[in-house]
C-alpha cells in the first residue's frame, strides 16, 4: 500500500456499498434498463433508481445519531445483501469499528464519503432517450 492508497478496510466498505446498490437497482430495474459488467454507459432509469438508492441510504446512515441506530441501519441494509467478498481484517477492523462507542462514527462518516463516491455517475455517460 502506498501513501495515497486507502486501507484495504475502506476500499471493503466502498465495494459494500457498491454491491448494495447494484443488487437493490437490479431488483428495481427493467432487464434492459440494468448496465452489464463494465458498461460505458447507462439508461436514465438505471441512473435514477441508483441515485434514489444512494441518497435514501446516505440519510439513513446521516440520522443514525446512536451507534444502536447506527448499527441497525448497517445490518438491516448492507448486510441484507451477500457480502461474501468481506472477510479476515477487513471485517474485523469494521465490526470493531461498529462496536466502539468512540468509533462508530468515524466508520459512518467514511461509509457516507463513499457513499457519494460511489453514487457519481456523470451526465457524458447516461444515454440519451433514443439508444
Amino acid at each position: 500500500m502506498t501513501k495515497t492508497d486507502p486501507p484495504d478496510w475502506i476500499s471493503s466498505v466502498r465495494n459494500m456499498l457498491y454491491f448494495y446498490l447494484r443488487e437493490r437497482a437490479e431488483r428495481r430495474c427493467a432487464p434492459h434498463e440494468i448496465p452489464q459488467k463494465g458498461a460505458e454507459t447507462f439508461h436514465p432509469s438505471w441512473v435514477k433508481v441508483w441515485r434514489n438508492l444512494a441518497s435514501e441510504l446516505y440519510y439513513r446512515l446521516r440520522s443514525a445519531r446512536t451507534r444502536r441506530l447506527f448499527a441497525d441501519c448497517f445490518t438491516h441494509t448492507l448486510c441484507s445483501i451477500p457480502q461474501g467478498a468481506l472477510h479476515g481484517e477487513n471485517l474485523h477492523k469494521i465490526a470493531d469499528l461498529m462496536r466502539n462507542e468512540q468509533r462508530w462514527e468515524d466508520l459512518r462518516d467514511v461509509m457516507m464519503l463513499c457513499l457519494s463516491s460511489t453514487s457519481y455517475i456523470s451526465q457524458e455517460k447516461v444515454q440519451k432517450e433514443d439508444q
